[in-house]
Order: C-alpha cells, then sequence, then structure tokens
C-alpha cells in the first residue's frame, strides 16, 4: 500500500512565501517611500533640531543683553 501524506511545511510552502515576499516588499516600500519624503521634505528631526537651537541662542543673546545692561548701570 502507498502512502499519500504530504507534510505541513511542504503544504504551506506557497502560502509562507507569499507572506516572507509580501513582507519584504512592504518593508521596502515603506524604506523607499521614506526617502523620497524626506528628500524633498526635509527630515523633520533636523527642522525641529534646528528651531531648538535658534530659541535658546535667542534666549541666550537676550540674557547677555540685560547682564550688560546690567553691569552697565
Amino acid at each position: 500500500m502507498r502512502k499519500n501524506s504530504t507534510s505541513a511545511i511542504g503544504a504551506l510552502h506557497p502560502i509562507l512565501f507569499f507572506v516572507l515576499i509580501y513582507g519584504i516588499s512592504v518593508c521596502m516600500a515603506l524604506f523607499v517611500c521614506r526617502t523620497v519624503y524626506i528628500s524633498i521634505n526635509g527630515n523633520p528631526d533636523d527642522i525641529a533640531q534646528a528651531e531648538i537651537k535658534a530659541a535658546n541662542a535667542g534666549s541666550l543673546v537676550k540674557s547677555n543683553t540685560t547682564s550688560q545692561a546690567t553691569a552697565l548701570r
């Protein structure tokens, strides 16, 4: 008598292959879309850090001017 059985992994091979390829495609698409978005609009982290530095520099200039004016009195 012949046994007619297939292993579970062999039967699921097409589904696992599809899931793996789909996952890789989604990850690559997100990476490419993010790269294109950043190249067009700039990196939001760099913009936020530049604004923080500008705000800190402005407050530093204001405090230096106030301390110099107080020293002159």
